[in-house]
């Protein structure tokens, strides 16, 4: 099966540019597809993928191929290019801008789509996934259409910085909404992407007093010496199934966390934290959250990867604490702005970039090792990212 936004070769007259997708079709099974893509309709903008950013969609697709439509698709959620054609009503685009690319385009017609959070829309297809509409495929392409309204203008030096983009945008979103103030504390559960983003934000924001947890010590260690937080917390594994114990150990962490930020701060914490950001999707993390919050604090799930989870709301409500989600897709130019600007509070992000591929030939490598917790020599893989547009002497660095 073909995928339908590629025309096939034709003995005909031009139809189309000469280009190649590279198609998922099982697990693991990726595959050179050749076609034909046609000029960008009038309010699009032809764009050349130069570089690409693995997330946790692609990786869960390329290993598992979980695909209700049952066909092939193509991946790729994160990434930014260059323009070499420019539709006939584009005015704000020209060759050779370089561009990142909206993951989520929204329909623009609804009453979301209307206001300000257009991430809210229920008729967004994100690119890359299982999704009904075929021209919303991934950047596995060598080149792809998209309307110019959902791309940004970058500058040259930061395409790889794309890597960062969309996480960076849920994380602007969570701290935007937590209204975060300087004297006030904050815990991070989860030292992935996202939560170390939520760090910088918080430390570019001038806010001290963070703690990060997580059940990887490397990770949490990482986050600590680059400037993501303050001071970490190596959360233990924890297997048990009843959910009594489940609590009494979310309870425990809890009590650790907001004792290690009095031995940092000298300030007693005595009701726990003003902001908790969950991070990891985790029930037990949720739980964790509720917990380690003080009396009219908020807590912030910012990864909602398990869909079902068992929550102590009556903590919650008993000590008015306040639950928010944050998952926008609405900052994207407050999420350029902080790229490419100037911050010296800023830690630097391009640490949280770990691996680079570069060229096509290298995208199933590069997939691989994003699958991977740590490389072979024992560093942690964080963001893998894959660069077209130039390469070194070797396929990969870190």
């Amino acid at each position: 099966m073909d995928l339908p936004e590629l025309a096939q070769r034709s003995s005909s007259s031009f139809n189309g540019f000469p280009t190649k997708a590279y198609v998922l079709r099982g697990p693991r099974d990726l595959r050179v597809q050749e076609g034909l893509l046609p000029l960008p309709g009038p309010d699009e903008l032809q764009i050349t993928i130069q570089a690409i950013s693995l997330c946790r969609y692609d990786l869960h697709y390329f290993k598992h191929y979980w695909n209700e439509a049952e066909r092939p698709v193509t991946l790729g959620i994160e990434s930014a290019g260059t323009v070499t054609h420019v539709g006939s009503g584009v005015t704000k685009f020209e060759i050779g801008d370089a561009v990142a690319i909206e993951v989520g385009p929204p329909c623009g017609e609804c009453t979301k789509c209307d206001g300000a959070r257009y991430d809210l829309c229920e008729s967004v297809n994100f690119r890359g996934g299982d999704v009904p509409a075929p021209e919303y495929q991934g950047a596995f392409h060598e080149r792809i259409n998209l309307l110019a309204t959902r791309c940004y203008k970058l500058s040259r030096f930061s395409l790889e910085l794309v890597a960062l983009l969309k996480p960076l945008t849920v994380a602007i979103d969570a701290l935007d909404q937590a209204q975060i103030r300087r004297s006030q504390s904050v815990l991070i559960l989860g030292a992935g992407t996202i939560g170390l983003l939520c760090g910088a934000i918080c430390t570019a924001r001038f806010v001290n007093n963070v703690v990060i947890a997580d059940i990887r010590e490397d990770r949490m260690l990482f986050a600590v010496e680059h400037g993501y937080a303050s001071k970490g917390i190596a959360v233990p594994i924890f297997g048990g199934q009843d959910v009594r114990d489940r609590l009494e150990f979310a309870k425990e962490v809890a009590a650790s966390a907001t004792k290690l930020c009095y031995t940092v701060y000298r300030r007693m914490l005595v009701d726990g934290f003003d902001l908790v950001l969950e991070c990891s999707g985790s029930e037990l993390s949720t739980q964790t959250a509720i917990y380690a919050c003080r009396p009219n604090g908020k807590v912030l799930l910012v990864s909602m990867h398990n869909p079902i989870r068992a929550v102590p709301i009556a903590a919650a409500a008993h000590r008015k604490v306040e639950i928010m989600t944050a998952n926008s897709t609405s900052t994207y130019e407050k999420a350029i702005d902080m790229l490419t600007k100037y911050n010296p509070a800023l830690p630097n992000l391009r640490t949280l970039i770990t691996h680079r591929f570069y060229g096509w030939a290298n995208l199933s490598a590069a997939l691989d090792m994003a699958t991977r917790i740590k490389d072979d020599e024992e560093g942690p893989v964080l963001k893998v990212i894959v660069k077209l547009d130039d390469a070194p002497g070797s396929a990969v660095e870190n």
